[in-house]
Order: structure tokens, then sequence, then C-alpha cells
């Protein structure tokens, strides 16, 4: 059979494919919809033509963004794999096999995938993908062991530290009334005070769901911190840029764990620009259900293997710190449903953030 043909018949079965999904696929299409699994549907090109909402959040992308997309695209990995199995389903076989998966933040992780073939009038005119789990890595699982360490750790030192700092503020207020030099106890009451807020960020860590989630305006969120940070910008020589492209971008959160978390990035990224620079905070929607945060530094940047590590559990490379904060970072995004990822080169550091928005926002 000629090129011709051969790509008019494939042509044909592809247009049959779209005629099955629009009418007989219908009738079983809750079972694929709203399936835990994720779950596509490919043409005889390899392209996707229909995906459900488990392989949306699996992915990173919205529908849109991956119809018509090439199913190796999100298998960078392992694309050979992948094209000599869908092969292997072209002749009528299905196919079970391992590969490594790459999401929209370029992530990576393995996943058992499942592909058959779809017939109509007994000729093959599609398929059907199934991932059926997804594995966590050996460094992901080291990395969840050090983070119930670190959990038992941080709930241990906050309660052991608290009781007697509160003992202290007390006696402190009992004895500013007798002694002339108050100054020094305004100097002890604020290292006191900092002590707390270290305290508070244990907490979280150790007791994520104490969190107080309430519909926040992240525009307000973010001006507020922008405020927090406006004379050590000028006396950095750091200029802030913040953008927007919605009013009322709305997030079910914990206002003061986000906050906390915009400000520890900002802190570092101003350290990372020890001679001045421009920090630059963008905030769009990501999809229909998400809205997209990137803070980007034109800092010093990292190394890419410092980047691998970021967020692991007692992971520094500043003296005098325990390398907790951007685990706590991450923790709290993940406790928000979110998702967080760092990149870096020799002109900066970008951090992305990914938050749910809330039903309150998506009705206006």
């Amino acid at each position: 059979m000629s090129a011709t043909n051969t790509s008019r018949r494939k042509s044909e079965k592809n247009s049959i494919l779209m005629e099955y999904l629009e009418e007989d696929f219908v009738k079983g299409s809750p079972l694929f919809t709203h399936n835990h699994d994720a779950m596509c549907i490919l043409d005889l090109d390899m392209k996707v033509v229909k995906v459900n909402s488990a392989f949306e959040t699996l992915s990173g992308y919205s529908y849109l963004e991956l119809k018509y997309m090439e199913l190796q695209s999100l298998f960078p990995l392992d694309k050979d794999k992948v094209f000599q199995n869908f092969e292997r389903s072209i002749l009528g076989q299905v196919q079970s096999y391992d590969c490594t998966m790459t999401n929209k933040l370029n992530d990576t992780f393995e996943i058992k995938m499942i592909s058959m073939p779809i017939s109509v009038l007994d000729e093959i005119v599609g398929f059907q993908s199934i991932i059926l789990e997804r594995t966590q890595t050996h460094e992901d699982l080291l990395n969840s062991e050090k983070l119930s360490v670190s959990s038992q750790l941080a709930a241990g030192i906050a309660h052991e530290v608290r009781n007697p700092i509160t003992s202290i503020k007390g006696f402190l207020q009992l004895m500013k009334a007798e002694v002339q030099h108050s100054d020094y106890f305004k100097i002890v009451e604020g290292e006191i005070e900092k002590i707390e807020v270290v305290l508070s960020e244990l907490l979280v860590l150790a007791n994520p769901n104490d969190a107080n989630f309430k519909n926040e305006n992240l525009k307000s969120l973010i001006e507020n911190v922008k405020t927090l940070f406006h004379t050590q910008a000028i006396s950095n020589n750091i200029k802030i840029d913040v953008s927007y492209d919605f009013e009322n971008g709305i997030l079910l959160c914990d206002r003061n764990q986000i906050k906390q978390v915009f400000i520890n990035l900002i802190k570092n990224a101003f350290e990372s620009m020890p001679d001045g620079g421009t920090l630059t905070i963008e905030s769009k929607h990501y999809n229909d259900k998400n809205i997209k945060i990137s803070i980007k530094d034109t800092g010093i940047g990292m190394p890419q293997e410092i980047v691998k590590k970021m967020g692991q559990p007692f992971f520094t490379t500043k003296e005098g710190r325990i390398g907790l904060g951007v685990m706590l970072s991450k923790q709290i995004i993940k406790n928000h449903n979110g998702s967080v990822q760092f990149w870096s080169d020799t002109n900066g550091t970008s951090v992305e953030i990914i938050l749910p928005i809330s039903l309150l926002s998506l009705k206006k």
C-alpha cells in the first residue's frame, strides 16, 4: 500500500475513533471520567484526544493543553520504550510496562502503564492507556523518613522550649516596673518574639492539620508581604516588581502559613542578591482550577546538585541555619494541595508555586 493510501486510511480510522468517542463511548464515560486512575485515549498517530481529570492532575496539564499532544512528550526519559509498546499495541496486543513520566513542572516519577487497543468493527482505531500506579522513588522514601523524624523533632523542641519562654516573659513583665533601663527589656522581648516565631514554624511542621483555612485574597496577601520587605529592598538596592492577571484570586488557605512561605522564599532571594537586583513576583491563572505564583530573582543562582536537594530536611548551604525553611515551605504548600518547583542558573533562581483556587473565586 502506498504512503498516500496508508496516510488516508489512518486519517479515516482517526475519524472513526472520534465518532466512537462522541457516540458509543459516551455510554461508558462515567467509568472513564470519574476513574481514580489516570486515563487517556490516543489516536493512531499516538496523539492524545481525550483524558480524564485524574490524568490532568497527574500530568499538570489541562485537557486543552494535552489535546493532540504526542504521548511521548510526557515521557522524555523513556520515549523509545513508549513508542515500542505503542507499536505492539497496533498489532492488537495489550501492553503493560513501567516507565518514567515527566509532568508540566518537570517532576519525574515512576508509573505503570497499560495500553490496550480500541476496536470498532474489528479494526483498531485508537488506544486507551491507563496509569495504574504512581510509585515513590528511593529518594522520595528517604525524604519521607527524614520528614517524619524532623516532624517528631520539631514537636519535641517546640513544646520543650515554649514552656520556659512563657515563664521568662512573665517574669520580665514583673521586673520591668522595678528596673530603670527598660530599653534592655524591649530588646529581650524582641528576641523572645523571634524565638516564638520559630516555634510556630516548627509546630506547623509537627502538626500540619492545625491549619486555619479561610478564603483569602492572594493579591492582598502578596502586597502585605511586599510591604514587609519595602525598607530592606531600598537599603539593599533591590527592585520588587509585582504583577497579576486577576483582581479576585481567592485561595482557601491558612493566611499566616502561606504568608510565611512567601517570606521564606523572598528572604532567600534577597540573600542571593548581595549587590542588588530585581525580584519579580508574578501571579496568574495556571488553568481553570489553579493559580501560579512565580518568584524570580536576578541573584547568583545555584548549581543543579544544590537545586535537587532544596527542601530536604536539615540541608542548608548557609552558616547558622538548620535547613528547615524551604522544607517547611514545601510542606505547607503540599498541605494546601499545591506544588512547588525550583529552577536556577547563572541568571538567578525561580520558584513556581501552584495552588488551587477557592470555589468562591470560581463563582466570581
